[in-house]
């Protein structure tokens, strides 16, 4: 009997924590990689139907996104621009030149959690928190500074 006992509230307790985690996983999206949207940044195409943002300085980005239209990015971090494609050309240019990495950036789609399309991505950075919330509002995490640059910064400040 205790046995029985034991075997169903262990069983009890895993559905619910599946129920839960499961709950909390469903408004997150993801990047997919794609060879289409790498082709679209490094022809310097701008979408009319995107906002596009940076991560990192004006002169060394580190990534681009756009967002389409229909969605608001909730961010402090990423910059808004409204670019011209000579303005994109130099930072693609840039960031082929400067990138911390023995990759070169490429592009993604940006995810929801069905798998629909809200934006794209531009990096050397290739995972992110997408994160969907109500309203069609979207968190969209920047990418964090390459270990080599942290090295650097911290020698530096010693």
């Amino acid at each position: 009997m205790k046995t029985t006992n034991l075997i169903v509230w262990k069983s009890a307790t895993v559905l619910i924590a599946l129920m839960v985690f499961s709950g909390c996983a469903s408004n997150y999206g993801c990047l997919q990689q794609s060879r289409d949207v790498t082709k679209l940044f490094e022809h310097f195409k701008i979408l009319d139907n995107y906002r596009y943002y940076y991560s990192g300085t004006e002169t060394e980005p580190n990534a681009i996104i756009g967002i389409k239209n229909e969605y608001i990015l909730v961010t402090k971090l990423w910059k808004d621009v409204d670019f011209t494609g000579k303005q994109l050309k130099n930072w693609i240019d840039r960031m082929h030149q400067t990138h911390d990495f023995p990759v070169s950036p490429y592009g993604s789609l940006i995810l929801d959690q069905e798998g629909k399309q809200v934006g794209i991505w531009y990096s050397v950075w290739d995972r992110t928190t997408v994160k969907i919330e109500k309203d069609n509002h979207i968190v969209i995490h920047t990418p964090t500074f390459p270990i080599k640059k942290i090295m650097f910064l911290k020698q530096n400040n010693e």
